[in-house]
């Protein structure tokens, strides 16, 4: 006969009584497997420490809390770095980069594994993994700080390489150890011989050097004048003249403007009254001082008669080898000044006095100053100037009116002189009796 079980509490509400019920709280686990079977909100306490796992921040009591710990039932592990499922103190890799953990100097970060020069920077984020001041995309040898160069790519850097441009000249010996096509700098320009124009950097190109056989390595035979002409070597290889032969034509000094006066109609010159006058000069460079057959062309053969004006001298000196240097002078001879005879005039009457040129003036105007002295006075006579101007040709005048005063009275003098002009030759003074 069935016997009814004794009831007295019924935890969860269900009219089953807690003896009879299989789960007590009603929270989805059978009491026998809930460590809280009274307690809806608790089943379990894995640590022991008599808080529910639901109310427990920590359930393995492992030190890490459930929200971070990736393992939150198991004290052994809390953390799984690569998500692979194997916390990190079993996993031995625990980032899931391929380096075990015990090579990886960055174990949880998936992206570095190295750290060439301990810096703390990972070497992939790092600029300069070997810290040598060079930045990895620019040296060869990224992970050495004591290389970072590799000029011609041996696999050996430049600081162990006694032949850094492999060219077969040790770097010792090498001016331009990182050039492959140089070897020798002898002027030292940083541009290797094979590359420099003018190796010894004396001015003279190498190509010029070697033409003329001078040493295209020796910078002090641009100094030299080889030819003796006067002008160094390196002025000859500048101005495109030949280094071993007089080509330079002698100089003659820059002769000044002469003014002379004419001693006629024509006035008879010979070079070396020229000379004189000019005070020139002629000097070469191999021929020396007053070289060279200086001359006036026109007067080698003899003196020659030349009237007054602008006349052209040509002076032109030959040296020994044959260069021929002119230079022009222009000479300036001033005519002679001739003037009207002596002239009666009665009052009231106009005395005309003109001035004649022996020939052309080098210059216009010629302006001749002119005084009155002589018996006469100032209301005896009217001028319009006191100077004859020629403007143009060889003829000038001016006209003196002699007044009629209406008095009985002797013969008066009125002498017109000219005053001396620079250059100028003057005739007797021109006398009028009134």
């Amino acid at each position: 006969m069935y016997k009814r079980q004794a009831e007295w509490l019924d935890t969860d509400g269900d009219l089953t009584g807690n003896n009879a019920d299989t789960d007590d709280d009603g929270d989805g686990v059978l009491d026998g497997d809930d460590i809280y079977p009274l307690n809806a909100s608790e089943q379990y306490d894995n640590d022991g420490d008599g808080v529910g796992d639901n109310a427990d921040s920590d359930d393995d009591n492992d030190g890490f809390t459930d929200a971070i710990d990736a393992f939150d039932d198991d004290p052994l592990e809390w953390f799984d770095t690569d998500r692979d499922g194997t916390g990190n103190n079993a996993d031995s890799d625990d980032d899931g980069d391929g380096r075990l953990d015990g090579i990886d100097l960055f174990p949880l970060d998936a992206t570095e594994w190295l750290d060439a020069d301990n810096d703390g920077l990972g070497d992939n984020s790092d600029s300069d993994d070997d810290n040598d001041g060079i930045r990895d995309i620019d040296d060869a040898f990224p992970n050495n700080s004591v290389e970072a160069f590799d000029t011609d790519g041996d696999g050996l850097g430049n600081v162990f390489d006694s032949d850094d441009d492999n060219d077969g000249v040790s770097d010792f010996q090498d001016q331009l150890p990182l050039d492959a096509n140089e070897q020798f700098d002898t002027d030292g320009d940083l541009i290797g011989n094979n590359a420099d124009l003018d190796d010894d950097a004396d001015g003279m190109s190498d190509e010029f050097e070697l033409l003329h056989n001078f040493d295209p390595l020796n910078g002090d035979d641009g100094l030299l004048d080889t030819d003796f002409d006067g002008v160094s070597n390196v002025a000859e290889a500048l101005a495109g003249s030949h280094p071993l032969r007089d080509d330079y034509a002698p100089i003659i000094t820059p002769p000044q403007a002469v003014h002379i006066n004419a001693d006629h109609t024509f006035t008879r010159l010979d070079l070396q009254r020229l000379i004189d006058l000019t005070s020139i000069t002629v000097r070469d460079g191999l021929d020396g001082r007053n070289c060279c057959g200086l001359t006036a062309l026109g007067f080698e053969t003899g003196a020659k008669n030349v009237s007054s004006g602008l006349v052209p001298i040509l002076w032109r000196a030959v040296d020994n080898a044959g260069n021929i240097s002119n230079v022009s002078q222009v000479l300036n001879i001033h005519p002679l000044v001739n003037f009207s005879s002596a002239q009666i005039v009665a009052e009231g009457g106009i005395a005309r006095v003109e001035v004649v040129l022996s020939g052309e003036a080098p210059a216009y105007p010629v302006t001749l100053p002119l005084t009155i002295t002589g018996t006469v006075d100032n209301a005896d006579y009217n001028i319009a100037d006191n100077k004859i101007v020629i403007a143009q040709g060889t003829a000038g005048f001016i006209d003196i009116n002699v007044n009629n005063d209406f008095q009985v009275e002797g013969d008066e003098q009125l002498i017109l002189s000219f005053e001396p002009v620079s250059y100028t030759h003057l005739t007797l003074p021109t006398i009028c009796s009134v």
